[in-house]
């Protein structure tokens, strides 16, 4: 007989069970399920998922993945095991869940096939639960996401990234695993939509060395630097599903590659470089800060440290580095110029492709907002000042290229690279709210936990950057620190009803 706490049970811990013969996909499918019927759409009302594939489909599958287990044919080392993606990242219509980018007028669209990332999961033999919801925490289709550490909810009045906010486009995918509707997940971030939530629910997150896993069928904002990123309790399944996502790849410099090889139990030999967390915090019209808040940031972070250099690394305190603000490309913006002078062409392409849908560009869209108002706006969102701000840029798709290469040099080479060697360090530790700064360079970022905060118990991290292709040294810090040095907490107002029994 096997347990599973789904607050606790890891994707790791599963496999195990599942080797042993001590439960069935087809119970670990029912359990995940059954919490999602208790606290998605009832109970706390976490509003994490927008659409769950049929449960009749979802046991067929995994009794298939039973049998297969049974005669000795195993997909994966994860075979069996279910995951939730961000309703950006396509699903065939066969799979039984829409794919709406949270709004109402992609509700009746249809992909032409799975994204790419999909059918690797399927060949791999993972589950497709669900897909996640998304936009801020807010989206017409899925409402309010809800942080199940924050007591209430969502405050009214709060800031877009405010304290009570589960945080940014991926919330669903980081509050699912959170609240225990899966073990793992996946989001996808062009400058913090995957950090920031996975820190929000104390959760392990990474965005990859950029173009390492395939955006094919997946929505985007930028084709430079967005990039599907996965979410976990542990290290050791952030590092085990990333090798899946870089399965997407073949021939890339990270596909095949062991992403755990050097997990160790200390951190000799590494040289860590903090920056000053007060030079890196969100404007106040996003994340209002107090006293209280500022004093339990500075004191997590400098246990951070002690506990960082306790393990074996040196501390290098503080570095400087260059912020997104600097970078400019002609005068302008490089951040502006690259997340949005392309996003028009970007939309029109991605409708393109589907084989169904009653909008095909970001014109469509708008209008269909402004006849639509009751769907698609709300007192959390009023207006689409920001698409209609979009449909204002026209920069021809030259310029922005240039700008891209532009500021990949001088973000990369000329940014992180030179801190790292001007230091004399091997990553660069930051507040999560530094998460824009690797949008320009598409250089490996993860996040995990920094600790707690009081009265509200909100969780919130840090991030560790490194250079290109680098990314297993992320998770060998992640992997440390986790193992040694702090207990997750789960969600307590989820806790007491949560361990299923699981037998064959």
């Amino acid at each position: 007989m096997g347990d599973i706490d789904v607050l606790k049970t890891t994707a790791s811990d599963l496999k195990d069970m599942l080797n042993k013969g001590l439960i069935t996909s087809r119970t670990i499918v029912e359990t995940y399920l059954g919490q999602i019927k208790r606290h998605n759409s009832q109970g706390m009302v976490l509003n994490a998922l927008i659409d769950i594939a049929p449960e009749e489909s979802l046991l067929e599958f995994a009794d298939i993945l039973d049998a297969e287990r049974a005669a000795g044919n195993l997909r994966g080392d994860y075979h069996g095991i279910p995951i939730v993606l961000k309703d950006l990242i396509n699903t065939d219509p066969s799979l039984g869940m829409r794919t709406t980018l949270g709004s109402y007028a992609m509700a009746s669209a249809r992909p032409a096939r799975n994204a790419l990332v999909v059918d690797v999961l399927l060949q791999q033999g993972l589950i497709v639960l669900a897909k996640a919801n998304l936009s801020v925490s807010w989206s017409p289709i899925g409402g309010q996401t809800q942080s199940p550490y924050i007591i209430g909810g969502v405050s009214p009045g709060d800031t877009l990234l405010g304290h009570s906010n589960p945080g940014g486009s991926s919330s669903g995918s980081a509050v699912s695993v959170a609240a225990g509707f899966t073990p793992w997940s996946i989001g996808v971030e062009t400058d913090g939509s995957v950090q920031t939530p996975a820190s929000r629910a104390s959760l392990f997150a990474l965005k990859p060395t950029i173009d390492m896993i395939s955006g094919d069928g997946v929505f985007k904002l930028t084709n430079a630097f967005d990039s599907l990123g996965g979410m976990a309790k542990s290290a050791q399944d952030l590092a085990a599903l990333t090798e899946i996502l870089f399965l997407t790849v073949p021939g890339s410099p990270m596909a095949g590659k062991s992403l755990t090889a050097d997990f160790s139990s200390s951190l000799d030999g590494l040289r860590l470089g903090f920056v000053e967390p007060n030079d890196w915090m969100f404007s106040s019209t996003i994340l209002e800060p107090d006293e209280t808040y500022l004093q339990q940031r500075r004191n997590h972070w400098n246990h951070a440290m002690n506990e960082l250099n306790r393990l074996g690394a040196k501390i290098v305190s503080p570095i400087k580095i260059k912020k997104t603000s600097e970078y400019t490309f002609e005068g302008k913006s490089s951040y502006q110029v690259i997340r949005y002078g392309g996003w028009k062409r970007i939309i029109a392409d991605y409708l393109h492709d589907l084989a169904e849908t009653k909008v095909h560009s970001l014109e469509d869209i708008v209008e269909f907002s402004i006849q639509n108002p009751d769907l698609e706006f709300s007192d959390v969102c009023q207006n689409q000042d920001s698409l209609v701000n979009i449909l204002k840029y026209d920069i021809p798709a030259s310029v922005v290229d240039d700008a891209v290469r532009d500021v990949r040099q001088a973000a990369g080479p000329e940014g992180i690279d030179r801190a790292l060697k001007e230091y004399g360090i091997d990553a660069i530790i930051a507040p999560t709210d530094i998460s824009m700064l690797t949008f320009n360079v598409g250089y490996p970022m993860g996040t995990m936990l920094l600790g707690y905060l009081l009265p509200s118990g909100r969780p919130h991290g840090l991030s560790i950057i490194t250079s290109k292709y680098n990314d297993a040294l992320i998770l060998r810090i992640m992997h440390v620190y986790g193992t040694k040095s702090f207990t997750r907490k789960v969600p307590s107002q989820l806790e007491a009803d949560t361990v299923g029994k699981a037998c064959i």
